[in-house]
């Protein structure tokens, strides 16, 4: 009897000990498929890294990078290409424009770059095509705040003939504002002296602006990765925050930041007043802010419309347009929530030509 107790035992321990092994070899191939799919995914994903375009700037933090062309980069068609002067264009852009044209300059963040869609496709361009006497010049970048969308245009769009200027953004952008890094690169920071715009933390190091943007984006496609969602809520549950940098820049308040958009905007209005452009604001929304709209995008909505009206600036706001249509066909205009699909680029496009033939002060410049 105490024999066969030990036989069915020794068969139970075994079959336990193979159950066991079997598990933890699940486990492991499981872990290791993850990685693979990780490793698979990363080739493509740094051949569309914002390295592959982009290049560093002192003063700006980083602009376009010229001449580049990248078929397929946002998938099949979906090309990416630009100038010599580092827009999203095919072609250059002499400083003078001919007499039978008139210039538009959109500027902005990737909404406007158009992640996601092809040249032909981002709304910037739509627009030329929508009316053959407009040229359209798309200085869009990836990760910019309203400041540094603000010097980049100020500077790099000087010596050009511009009639309009589209000035574009997201509710992020305000909020880019409250650091002086983005995913690790330094970035220009804007304050107001005497009520003016000035820039600190310029020039930015060269050194700091490669590794750090490619190990963000190499650690946000990891974002599948079992082990560092384990790690995760582990250290949520144990409510461990994350180790502040000692030494790091402490976030600015909304309140500072909203001083500052107003004097860019003010000094905006002005400088292109006296170069005989007129500057439209531009509000963008996500598709989360539209389905559920939240305190930062009311409190930034309101920043733009009151100072558009204190300083008589042309606003066109998209999420009063987006917010019109039926909810179901809202998702179809985006690509990822935030970024326009080319139907949703082609829809903006569409708007933003009515409201500029319709309001007085922009239709006078464009005729």
């Amino acid at each position: 009897m105490r024999e066969h107790i030990r036989r069915v035992t020794r068969i139970a321990v075994i079959l336990l000990a193979n159950v066991a092994l079997l598990v933890a070899l699940v486990v492991v191939i499981e872990g290791l498929s993850s990685y693979a799919f990780f490793l698979k995914d990363l080739v493509p994903r740094l051949r569309e890294s914002n390295l592959s375009h982009t290049e560093y700037d002192a003063e700006v933090g980083w602009v376009g990078l010229p001449n580049v062309d990248i078929q397929d980069m946002y998938g099949p068609g979906a090309h990416l290409r630009t100038n010599g002067q580092g827009f999203r264009n095919a072609e250059d852009f002499s400083a003078k424009r001919d007499s039978d044209k008139r210039r538009i300059v959109c500027s902005g963040d990737s909404v406007t770059f158009g992640e996601h869609v092809g040249n032909d496709q981002t709304f910037c361009n739509v627009l030329a095509e929508l009316d053959p006497k407009l040229e359209t010049i798309n200085m869009g970048q990836v990760g910019y705040g309203v400041d540094q969308a603000y010097l980049y245009y100020r500077r790099d769009a000087a010596e050009l003939d511009v009639d309009v200027h589209l000035f574009a953004f997201i509710t992020h952008d305000f909020m880019r504002m409250q650091y002086d890094k983005f995913m690790g690169v330094p970035r220009p920071v804007v304050v107001l002296e005497d009520g003016k715009p000035v820039v600190t933390n310029v020039p930015i190091s060269q050194s700091t602006y490669a590794m750090p943007t490619w190990l963000a984006e190499t650690l946000n496609s990891a974002d599948g990765l079992k082990t560092l969602k384990l790690a995760t809520g582990i250290r949520k549950r144990l409510n461990l925050a994350p180790r502040k940098v000692p030494g790091a820049w402490d976030a600015r308040g909304a309140e500072e930041v909203k001083a500052v958009v107003a004097g860019i905007f003010e000094d905006l209005r002005d400088y292109d007043a006296a170069r005989s452009r007129t500057t439209v604001l531009v509000y963008f929304p996500s598709v989360e802010e539209l389905q559920q709209p939240n305190a930062e995008l009311a409190y930034w909505l309101s920043v733009v419309e009151s100072n558009a009206r204190r300083l008589d600036i042309p606003f066109i706001n998209f999420v009063s347009v987006f917010g019109e249509l039926p909810a179901a066909d809202v998702t179809g205009l985006f690509a990822d929530g935030y970024h326009f699909s080319d139907e949703g680029n082609a829809l903006v496009a569409r708007e933003l030509l009515e409201h500029l033939r319709d309001d007085p002060r922009t239709a006078a410049r464009l005729q």
